[in-house]
């Protein structure tokens, strides 16, 4: 543990949640959070076996002051604000997270320290969450929950009409976003049928997906026009291209 010089000079409060009439001291990174002990206790397993544990006859307990905090290890302050602010919402009913990143961090807190009613509820508002495909794919290996998201973004990747973007690439990563490549072509392979096709742009006969005469994408006719046929394809697609295999249950 740090010196309690050091710490008094290198770390600072909360602003808003470093609580007067707190009664334990906590430090993540570099920053201190003062908070009611029992709003930790009362949902967590670990904070619960750690605060019950007594301090040895004349000496002071971890927790008492800013120079002696309860030290949380390889844990971001803005990630246990996150979770704080859950504890403390602003409004009964309400909370001021908002984003899928936000709850990730407060879902993986959670569930580290063993909250467990916050970790069905952060994972709850997760899954109820309208997030593009790429920020599922992205959140669940960010955050290595909600491993289907993986599966479902992909087939969903797969399927769409429009290529990635350079920023898509960008945030999923190179092998994603190369599987994925894989994956659409073997997927239009199957999926669109050879036929002789009039561009809906310019009316010239192209069976490619794209229309050199008039440089613009149109899309084929599908072979398959059931959703089911669909999902077969793009699950056979993925595994084709390397991806971990999917069920289509």
């Amino acid at each position: 543990m740090a010196s309690t010089s050091s710490l008094a000079t290198t770390c600072t409060r909360h602003p808003a949640l470093y609580i007067d009439d707190g009664n334990i001291v906590l430090l993540a990174e570099t920053t201190l959070f003062k908070v009611h002990r029992s709003f930790l206790t009362r949902g967590s397993a670990v904070f619960h076996d750690m605060f019950a544990m007594p301090a040895p006859p004349g000496s002071t307990q971890d927790g008492d002051s800013d120079e002696q905090p309860v030290i949380l290890h390889q844990v971001r302050a803005q990630d246990f604000e996150r979770l704080l602010r859950i504890l403390y919402p602003p409004e009964i009913g309400r909370t001021a997270l908002r984003t899928a990143d936000e709850w990730a961090s407060v879902y993986e807190l959670a569930r580290r320290f063993q909250f467990e009613s916050l970790t069905e509820v952060a994972l709850e508002t997760l899954a109820k969450m309208p997030l593009p495909p790429v920020e599922r794919i992205r959140i669940s290996r960010t955050y290595e929950i909600l491993p289907d998201w993986i599966h479902v973004g992909a087939i969903q990747l797969v399927i769409r009409f429009e290529p990635l973007s350079i920023d898509e690439v960008n945030t999923l990563g190179t092998d994603i976003a190369v599987c994925l490549f894989h994956a659409r072509e073997r997927y239009r392979a199957k999926e669109y049928a050879p036929c002789v096709h009039t561009c809906s742009v310019c009316d010239c006969d192209d069976v490619r997906m794209f229309c050199e005469s008039c440089q613009e994408y149109t899309e084929l006719p599908s072979s398959s026009t059931s959703a089911n046929g669909q999902l077969g394809h793009a699950i056979e697609a993925l595994e084709g291209a390397g991806f971990p295999p999917l069920s289509a249950t």
